[in-house]
């Protein structure tokens, strides 16, 4: 569970991914690992990602240890970590919420 925790974190670090960028990536790649074990080829293919997105997350080992950082905080205090999933943002986009945003951290 931790491993997953940590490319989920991850993908909430990356600059310019959003909901709507996260949503595309997940569906197309299956999950948030997956997401980092694309080539960049394959990420450009996924609509909304362009080459910075794509370059941004080819070479996210500084963000996967920024992860690791936020995930050694959780263990610390004891927070329950929650990610959505593809259900939960096809609920959210379908109502009147303006905005979905990644929750990181749940106390």
């Amino acid at each position: 569970m931790k491993d997953q925790l940590l490319y989920q974190i991850g993908l909430t670090l990356i600059n310019g991914i959003g909901d709507i960028n996260a949503k595309n990536l997940l569906a197309y790649c299956g999950s948030a690992e997956q997401v980092f074990k694309q080539k960049k080829t394959v990420l450009l293919k996924v609509p909304g990602i362009g080459e910075t997105l794509a370059k941004s997350i080819v070479s996210s080992t500084n963000l996967l240890k920024r992860a690791e950082e936020e995930i050694n905080f959780i263990d610390k205090y004891k927070i329950a970590a929650l990610f959505f999933n593809l259900v939960a943002i096809e609920f959210f986009m379908g109502t009147n919420i303006a905005h979905l945003y990644f929750c990181r951290f749940a106390c």
